[in-house]
């Protein structure tokens, strides 16, 4: 129910995906939970804006293994993964903890903010924002 209101309530679906296994297996999930949705209310525009990556663990055999099956998974349903990352940063908890953005924490690093600038860049293209 939740996700049938998050859809009626959106025009895009981003999905973040650890890059690792029991994330990933979700994915066919998705693409039923939106077929469904799709039937039963035909005269709602819904796209999946695309997979992000997100919270790598920095184990790099199973990130690869997983990104690349991620990815197979979303060529094979005509989905976008992009490029940039979202990666994990104490800014997060942070940022919600002092009400501010996570740039402007007194943790904020220039590194993430720079990728997570990047990564809203390219959302905001994809969507043509």
């Amino acid at each position: 129910m939740f996700t049938w209101a998050a859809y009626l309530a959106s025009d895009y679906i981003l999905v973040p995906v650890k890059p690792e296994y029991l994330s990933s297996i979700g994915l066919p999930l998705l693409v039923n939970s939106m077929d469904e949705f799709r039937k039963r209310y035909e005269d709602h525009n819904l796209e999946l804006a695309g997979i992000v990556f997100n919270f790598p663990s920095g184990y790099v055999p199973e990130e690869i293994i997983s990104k690349a099956e991620v990815k197979k998974d979303a060529q094979k349903y005509g989905w976008y993964v992009f490029e940039n990352e979202v990666s994990y940063s104490r800014s997060y908890p942070k940022g919600a903890r002092e009400g501010k953005p996570i740039f402007n924490t007194s943790y904020a690093r220039g590194v993430q903010a720079d990728r997570f600038s990047a990564f809203a860049e390219e959302f905001a293209q994809r969507i043509s924002l």
